[in-house]
């Protein structure tokens, strides 16, 4: 077979071909910068550029650093909707700390226990919680209210009457709390049972539904015997059926 006759078998295999797989053989197999590259390329051929064999995706090796690696308590927060007790929700934090708003400062900002930046170094924190401390000392030994050190408390008493008051409703909602927390325990620690209908399904309560209804003696005695059809005499005509006769 010569090189005419193998030219043509390709091109009629070439024929049969999708179009798409088609016009990739028949491109120029030789790069663009090799000598024997031909001077010009017909519109819409380009060389065909060698096709590396397909590769799966390797798999990213597991780093236990950066992995977000997530435990049991926050997957029950995410499970009943409540962030855990002492959960602190991460904060996104600048790369340069600001500055102490303090005079005469010039130290970095701290950060609070929810992740954001305070707007005081920790030195003027603690210096500041120090002063607070003296005050509350210094007004409580003068007579002042041990909660809030700045009302003058009761006569016997160590709080004032407002803070009297906030801690007599605080301690209330407590008991109030630990009522309906015990009551919740007690229904759910019940076996599960069978709902049973009732008219509570429908809304209908002693408080709210109608008194049943009572027979009356009308309904216990006997009906009195009905009038017999011959002294009914009403329902027959006294012309026996006709309307006009001569005898």
């Amino acid at each position: 077979m010569d090189r005419r006759q193998r030219r043509q078998r390709q091109q009629h295999v070439v024929r049969r071909l999708p179009a798409s797989v088609s016009r990739v053989l028949r491109r120029s197999t030789r790069r663009a910068g090799s000598p024997r590259a031909p001077t010009s390329l017909a519109r819409g051929d380009r060389p065909a550029r060698a096709c590396r064999p397909f590769r799966h995706r390797r798999t990213p090796r597991r780093n236990p650093e950066t992995e977000n690696t997530m435990d049991l308590s926050t997957l029950i927060a995410q499970w009943s909707g409540k962030t855990p007790p002492g959960f602190v929700p991460p904060a996104v934090l600048s790369a340069k700390p600001p500055r102490c708003q303090q005079r005469r400062c010039k130290r970095p900002c701290a950060v609070k226990a929810n992740g954001e930046w305070a707007r005081s170094c920790q030195k003027c924190l603690d210096r500041r919680a120090a002063s607070c401390r003296r005050r509350r000392a210094a007004k409580t030994a003068e007579g002042g209210c041990s909660r809030c050190a700045y009302r003058q408390r009761l006569a016997g008493d160590f709080l004032c009457q407002r803070c009297r008051d906030d801690r007599d409703r605080g301690r209330a909602q407590k008991r109030q709390d630990a009522i309906d927390a015990a009551a919740i325990d007690e229904l759910a620690a019940q076996p599960e049972r069978v709902h049973k209908a009732s008219n509570l399904d429908l809304g209908i309560s002693p408080w709210n539904g109608r008194p049943a209804p009572e027979a009356s003696a009308a309904y216990w005695s006997p009906l009195p015997d009905p009038e017999p059809p011959s002294e009914q005499g009403w329902r027959w005509s006294l012309m026996n059926g006709k309307l006009h006769h001569r005898y």
